[in-house]
């Protein structure tokens, strides 16, 4: 948070810094570059009776001396957003090798709120356009600059200036400083200073005004150009083809004030012809322009604009302000004023497809001219078109080239054509510094179990399923898993297994209205539902598909618990809260996440009776506790509820108990069990139990344009409830009833060894090329002691004992449809 945000640290940003910063206010300022200062830092420049560099380094030691000011370096500020609001990247250790890192950030993500903003961003040197311009060894003026000042490195030994602008002679200096030689400049203006021109000749430098080049040499590297004249209407080429020899060009086609936050605030722009660019027209949106971005290049002008800005500032804000800093100036500074040509013309029309406007997209002349032909006289469409500015720069350097064309070849004056949109952020920003340290774990938290330990102490092999680690099979004695998966489903079967299923999810339902919300949400109705009981329930979305499947239980008269699938554990509050609050306000209910309080322990197969009396001191007979009813009791000292359902098809009972005492529980039913051949299982085999069933798994077997229909569930639809149900509409489309949709149903092979690929296509026996469904889930049957599969197939239902073949990629499988129950169709067991 601070006072005011200043965006750039070139001299005018330092100017606005120190100005604010004297008066009291707290002060952020934020600089792109490792260095304070911009391209000042490296001129001659004599500021405030003082050279430029001294100068800089006395503005740094007063801030970073201040405790009102945060001084930011290698920090972009990459967009402006509501209420002065800007995201900002700092690069912390991105610049040191990878050995020195260590566990050091390598960005972080600042969000800084500021009562103002003074954006003193500065410009973007142009590149100017003539035939071969991406050719390495051409470069722009400002980047050689930075090289020479700032890393003292020379890019060439034979340098060439070519310009259309004042600013690009601020270079001469610095290369000859460093030993490079400077044979001619080149500059498309008729008219240039007399200064500079001065300075050249006393320096042994050619100048060549009006002119042009039109070409350079070298296939993979520079080694020349080639120059023309220009005719006074800078159309046309003129005169002789002079070469010169060289390895580096040194380009500069002016400056355009750098607008992108400007323009991301809801900034308006408009053309200045002086300096040929778009400026800020107004300060509307709050935030304040200063030096180059406001198109102000004279140095001392620009400072005198920081301080004058800044105390205006300070004013809307309530602050004494403090004696301004001294802004004296007293050698002249090189500008851009009356830029010339940017586009060099050339001979040929074909030449046109080496003029490079966009060097990110390889966007050329030859590419625009296209455009305006075909009409893409917008500014918009032209960028979709060629892709000019579209690429990671959003057209930095190749924008008012590509707009001062299209002006020529439209005969629109770029006042009215204006600029492409400027989008966050400003530079590309990685994913990394927005995820932050929301990743690995710290993203998707490793969620164990209340029951974990005893989990691992069996040697239980995990798996992710949402966000729980959820023992997948127990091998013993080097089983693999399949192995282990079959040995628990058996002993399931025959015996007695345990498996823990905390992970489900579980909602509290209150209120006077939760029979009526409960009869919104489910197909079927809830108004019969004794308390004590249990009913099976399913849920669709708003497109009259299967949503969600689960148990829902009454606890007492006006409190239920509703129970979801663990993928869905989560999600489920937040949409039937959205109802509540935004579809049914009228409802008088309560929802409570209550899913990790609860540890839950399924007990399943046809001794679990035997297991749960040596537990329990409740009558647990069929009669006392018939299926789907639950009692709430205690086991010892530890309160419990206990439902006789199941998902295995067997006698079967779930156990829940407070989450800390889960553990307990696990361990006297192990203990109990003993003698009874108890295993745990975990979900290889749980898959095969629900299988044998045909019990559906949401998300598995459908796959969201399943109908209850579909699925076999029409009898879980209710016809006579008052109520209209989510997606009870959307039920009665023409899709949903049409002939001919998959419908759910059994598979067996006719080998019976064969277990089919999950996804593969079911195609009709004569004709291998018609695809009638695929396979949803298959394993192999402890059961029947042979593979099995469940599968989506074309009017399935009214297909039962058709044949089929399975196409598994390297064989096609016959195989026969069935119902969807392979085990125990009459319900014996369950209701053991």
């Amino acid at each position: 948070h601070a006072d005011i945000l200043i965006i750039g640290a070139g001299p005018a940003g330092l100017m606005a810094a120190v100005t604010a910063a004297r008066s009291g206010c707290s002060v952020t300022l934020v600089e792109n570059m490792p260095w304070l200062g911009g391209r000042c830092s490296g001129n001659k420049n004599t500021i405030a009776e003082t050279e430029a560099k001294i100068w800089l380094n006395k503005i740094q030691e007063e801030l970073s001396g201040l405790d009102n000011v945060t001084l930011f370096t290698r920090t972009t500020a990459f967009g402006v957003f509501e209420n002065n609001l800007v995201y900002c990247v700092e690069r912390v250790t991105d610049h040191l090798p990878v050995s020195q890192r260590s566990k050091q950030a390598r960005q972080r993500l600042w969000r800084v709120r500021a009562k103002e903003i003074i954006l003193a961003t500065g410009a973007i040197e142009r590149p100017l356009v003539f035939k071969n311009n991406d050719r390495p060894g051409v470069m722009l003026a400002s980047s050689v600059k930075s090289y020479v000042n700032h890393f003292n490195v020379l890019p060439g030994k034979r340098t060439i200036i070519f310009t259309n602008n004042d600013s690009a002679y601020d270079l001469i200096d610095a290369l000859l400083e460093a030993g490079a030689q400077i044979p001619v400049i080149i500059d498309t203006r008729e008219k240039i200073p007399a200064y500079l021109k001065t300075k050249a000749h006393e320096l042994n430098i050619k100048v060549l005004s009006n002119a042009a080049i039109t070409d350079v040499k070298g296939k993979n590297k520079l080694s020349g150009i080639k120059v023309r004249h220009l005719k006074k209407e800078s159309s046309a080429l003129d005169g002789e083809i002079q070469q010169f020899t060289c390895d580096l060009l040194a380009c500069s086609g002016g400056w355009s004030p750098t607008v992108h936050l400007y323009s991301q605030n809801g900034g308006v722009l408009h053309y200045d012809r002086n300096i040929a660019s778009y400026v800020p027209d107004s300060e509307y949106t709050g935030l304040h322009c200063i030096g180059a971005v406001a198109g102000i290049f004279d140095l001392k002008k620009c400072l005198q604009n920081s301080v004058a800005t800044t105390t205006k500032v300070l004013e809307k804000i309530c602050v004494d302000i403090d004696a301004p800093p001294n802004v004296s100036v007293t050698e002249k500074t090189n500008t851009a004023y009356n830029p010339g040509p940017l586009i060099m013309p050339v001979e040929k029309e074909a030449d046109k497809r080496k003029q490079f406007i966009d060097l990110q997209n390889d966007v050329t002349v030859a590419d625009i001219g296209l455009a305006v032909r075909e009409g893409y006289e917008s500014v918009e469409h032209l960028k979709r078109y060629t892709t000019t500015g579209m690429g990671t720069d959003q057209g930095k350097t190749s924008n008012i080239n590509a707009l001062e064309l299209l002006s020529g070849l439209s005969n629109y004056e770029l006042e009215k054509i204006s600029t492409t949109t400027f989008r966050p952020p400003f530079t590309p920003v990685t994913f990394g510094v927005f995820a932050g340290q929301r990743r690995d774990s710290f993203i998707v938290p490793v969620r164990n179990m209340p029951i974990q330990s005893q989990h691992e102490a069996l040697g239980a092999i995990f798996e992710n399923v949402g966000r729980w680690r959820r023992p997948v099979a127990y091998p013993r004695n080097g089983e693999s898993t399949e192995l282990a998966s079959l040995r628990e489903a058996r002993c399931v079967r025959q015996h007695v297994g345990v498996m823990e299923v905390s992970p489900f999810g579980k909602i509290e339902v209150t209120g006077p209205d939760a029979v009526s919300f409960l009869n919104r949400v489910y197909t079927n109705s809830f108004d019969s539902l004794k308390v004590g009981h249990c009913r099976y329930g399913v849920i669709l979305n708003e497109y009259g598909t299967i949503f969600e499947d689960g148990l829902v239980m009454r606890l007492a008269e006006d409190h239920y618990l509703m129970s979801t699938t663990s993928g869905n554990a989560e999600s489920m509050v937040p949409w039937l809260e959205y109802w509540l609050q935004c579809e049914w306000p009228e409802l008088q209910v309560y929802l409570t996440d209550v899913a990790e309080q609860w540890a839950q322990i399924v007990v399943a197969g046809p001794r679990s009776r035997n297991l749960l009396t040596r537990i329990v001191d409740i009558d647990i007979s069929n009669e006392g506790f018939p299926h789907l009813s639950l009692r709430q009791t205690s086991l010892g000292n530890i309160p419990a509820r206990i439902y006789r359902v199941s998902f295995t098809g067997d006698l079967a009972y779930e156990i829940a108990v407070p989450a800390s005492r889960g553990g307990e529980v696990w361990e006297k039913l192990m203990a109990a069990g003993a003698d009874l051949n108890i295993a745990p299982y975990g979900l290889v085999a749980s898959n095969i139990l629900r299988m044998e069933k045909g019990y559906i798994l949401v998300g598995e077997d459908t796959e969201g344009i399943q109908t209850p229909e579909d699925m076999g569930l029409g009898w879980v639809v209710s016809r006579k409830k008052k109520e209209a149900f989510i997606g009870q509409r959307s039920m009665s489309l023409p899709e949903y009833t049409r002939d001919g949709r998959k419908k759910y149903v059994g598979l067996l092979t006719d080998d019976g060894s064969t277990i089919p690929t999950i996804g593969a296509p079911v195609v009709e026996v004569h004709e291998k090329d018609k695809v009638i469904g695929h396979i949803t889930s298959s394993q192999y049957s402890v059961a029947m002691g042979r593979s099995m599969a469940l599968a989506l197939i074309e009017n399935g239902h009214r297909r039962m004992s058709d044949s089929v073949t399975i196409d598994i990629g390297n064989q096609l499988v016959p195989a026969k449809i069935t119902q969807t129950c392979f085990f125990d169709p009459e319900g014996e067991k369950l209701n053991a």
